[in-house]
């Protein structure tokens, strides 16, 4: 149910306090026949009705701004159409106007009214015969449209009461403005915006903001247009190009560890013992079984006796064979480095006296001076990856110098990696550096063409979207 305020509210007082307890009431008016709708345009048609009512008008209408020019949106008393023909042709330009000199305008004009254009106010009088007043919608300091209220002939109009009517509008023109734009179509609110952009950049005190956004468009002309080397890179390690695992020889007890992971050892050079106390005891063992065996020969010989002969020359072999397998583990208890390099894994001083068994991994060596770097690539980036590309290389340890590197291989199979596929790829160093060693971990990146800095950023994205499209039924 809509609210009316009683016609005993309408008349206004002389007092400067009675005109704006006049313009309260007026707006209240209008807000509650505006609120009472969601549709922008059924409220600016209340808002119409309300003012044809309020102020005894034939008609009123209610514009906006579009394009630079009025654009009839709503007509009182409900009126519908598409608001065309030579009428709301001379309604707009009289908005047009208005809007132009920012005022109220009447015509006829009072004898005591300040100067004004009226050309259109004066073409659109003629339709009606009568009076004609136009008063702009302003929302803060921009014109958003107007409304304009026309008068028969036989009317009686109280220019009092339309004193406050362009304060009144002053303070619904915002709700107008949200309600409109919340009303528009997406592109038709994006187009809006930057047009209030427009408008907010060319006036004046706005010098900071007119440079800051020229500065913008000139970084991203020059992001989308000017090429640059575009790489891609990921978690890297280096290694050295051989690593050698040096494992137990045999089972035993761990005697001595002459070096630590970090050591630079030589060729030949004792890295590890076991102990060989067992071994000795059980090469004695032997060697006194072969001797037994040997006389109990030496004594069927003599007796001629051939059976037992064959009997104790195969336990003799038997025995000789277990000697010569104990002086061969008794030469083996000693683990030698088989190369020049360094120890980069197997810290056994705290192992010492601890079972070992054979074939249980000791030590790790690597050549000194010798390295590879392997980088960790997502599968987004692999298929740009070639045998050859050049890329560089920044270490955690060394962050001071990028080394120089080049793709050797790509690995053919993927590995999970933080729960993300990534494929090793293997590069050479181009130079060394002191203080390089295998283990270090860093960052590499690979030159792997040229690309726009806008198309560098935004292609992973538009990738992602590509796909996400495909996945879900594109």
């Amino acid at each position: 149910m809509t609210y009316r305020v009683p016609e005993q509210a309408l008349q206004t007082p002389d007092s400067p306090e009675g005109a704006r307890g006049d313009g309260a009431r007026l707006l209240l008016r209008l807000q509650v026949a505006m609120l009472e709708h969601r549709d922008f345009v059924a409220a600016a048609t209340a808002c119409a009705t309300e003012l044809a009512i309020m102020f005894g008008a034939h008609r009123v209408t209610l514009g906006v701004l579009d394009d630079g020019f009025a654009r009839v949106v709503a007509v009182s008393h409900g009126a519908e159409g598409r608001f065309g023909g030579e009428l709301f042709s001379d309604i707009a330009a009289a908005m047009d106007e208005c809007m132009e000199q920012r005022r109220l305008l009447f015509h006829p004009e009072p004898e005591d009214a300040f100067p004004a254009i009226l050309l259109a106010h004066r073409r659109l009088s003629g339709h009606l015969s009568g009076t004609v007043c136009s008063v702009p919608i302003r929302c803060g300091e921009q014109v958003s449209g107007a409304i304009c209220l026309e008068w028969s002939a036989d009317s009686a109009v109280d220019l009092r009461g339309l004193d406050t009517l362009p304060d009144v509008l002053a303070v619904l023109g915002p709700v107008l403005s949200m309600m409109r734009h919340r009303s528009m179509p997406w592109h038709r609110r994006l187009v809006a915006s930057l047009r209030g952009l427009r408008a907010e950049l060319g006036s004046q005190g706005r010098r900071g903001t007119r440079i800051a956004v020229a500065v913008a468009v000139i970084l991203l002309l020059v992001s989308a247009l000017v090429p640059m080397d575009y790489r891609v890179g990921g978690r890297a390690r280096v290694e050295g190009v051989v690593e050698r695992t040096l494992v137990a020889p045999n089972d035993g007890f761990l005697d001595s560890a002459r070096v630590r992971p970090g050591d630079q050892v030589l060729a030949g050079q004792v890295l590890v013992e076991l102990a060989d106390q067992e071994l000795k005891v059980e090469h004695s063992r032997w060697r006194s079984e072969l001797a037994q065996h040997e006389n109990a020969y030496m004594a069927a010989l003599a007796r001629s006796d051939r059976g037992e002969m064959m009997v104790q020359m195969a336990k003799a072999e038997e025995a000789d064979a277990k000697v010569r397998l104990t002086e061969h583990a008794l030469g083996r208890v000693k683990v030698v480095a088989p190369f020049d390099g360094v120890v980069i894994a197997g810290d056994l001083t705290r192992s010492l006296g601890s079972p070992v068994r054979r074939g249980e991994t000791l030590m790790t060596l690597a050549p000194a001076g010798q390295y590879r770097v392997v980088v960790q690539i997502s599968e987004r980036d692999i298929g740009q990856v070639r045998s050859g590309q050049p890329g560089a290389l920044a270490l955690s340890a060394l962050p001071w110098d990028a080394l120089p590197v080049r793709v050797e291989r790509v690995a053919p199979m993927a590995s999970v990696i933080d729960g993300e596929n990534v494929f090793d790829v293997e590069l050479s160093l181009e130079r060394s550096i002191h203080g390089l060693r295998p283990g270090l971990q860093g960052v590499a990146k690979l030159t792997v063409g040229s690309r726009t800095l806008l198309r560098a950023w935004g292609g992973p994205l538009l990738d992602w979207l590509r796909f996400q499209w495909w996945r879900w039924g594109g």
